[in-house]
């Protein structure tokens, strides 16, 4: 069986500003849609225009919740984490919806005039497409904005799969084409057995279908 890592959150302590409602620093971030940062990593979350569903904030699954066994069953427990946006406004989330079937949640979040990107109407193959994650090229630059691409090379059951892999706390992060539409959610990379590496991301269209 192939091996999917499909969480992508960097686990380790976070320090720094926690109650403030604008950051501290000069140096913010330029494009990151929504970052965020709690006790249990880095990810990002995707604000996004649809026409199914108006003004949503999504995010990869795994990033929103936690599974765990209880009493025989399956649950799922919240995520909490702060959330700025690029203007260094921080507050805070609340996931709200888990996809029954797919790694893509809807968080509510408290911060003010939130800038909604537009929802792709069509994904097609050989499509160029980019997001934005963690920089870990130096101290200097850690956590400041990296701008990936990739072409997607095949799609299926509403995942994106690209040539490129995401760095670990990507998850979350809007998958934009070459209009800035929002396409889908990055969820996940997988190595092939050519060793290559495989990005994937859940589309946007199949948040339409939560029950």
């Amino acid at each position: 069986m192939k091996r999917i890592v499909s969480v992508l959150l960097l686990m380790f302590g976070i320090a720094g500003c926690v109650s403030c409602a604008t950051s501290s620093f000069d140096i913010q971030p330029e494009r990151f849609p929504l970052a965020l940062f709690g006790k249990h990593g880095a990810a990002h979350a995707c604000p996004v225009a649809t026409q199914a569903l108006g003004n949503i904030v999504v995010s990869a699954g795994h990033v929103l919740w936690k599974e765990i066994i209880l009493d025989g069953q399956i649950v799922d427990i919240e995520r909490l984490y702060l959330v700025e946006d690029s203007d260094g406004n921080i507050g805070r989330m609340l996931p709200v919806v888990n996809h029954n079937y797919s790694d893509i949640g809807i968080m509510r979040v408290s911060l003010e005039d939130v800038n909604y990107y537009p929802e792709a109407l069509q994904i097609s193959v050989g499509e160029d497409v980019h997001w934005w994650e963690y920089s870990y090229e130096t101290a200097a630059t850690a956590y400041m904005p990296s701008e990936r691409s990739a072409t997607i090379m095949n799609g299926l059951a509403g995942y994106i799969f690209f040539d490129e892999s995401p760095l670990p706390g990507a998850s979350g992060t809007c998958l934009f084409n070459e209009n800035d539409e929002v396409l889908g959610v990055v969820s996940f990379y997988q190595i092939m057995d050519d060793e290559t590496e495989l990005g994937g991301a859940v589309s946007l269209s199949v948040i339409t279908s939560i029950e």
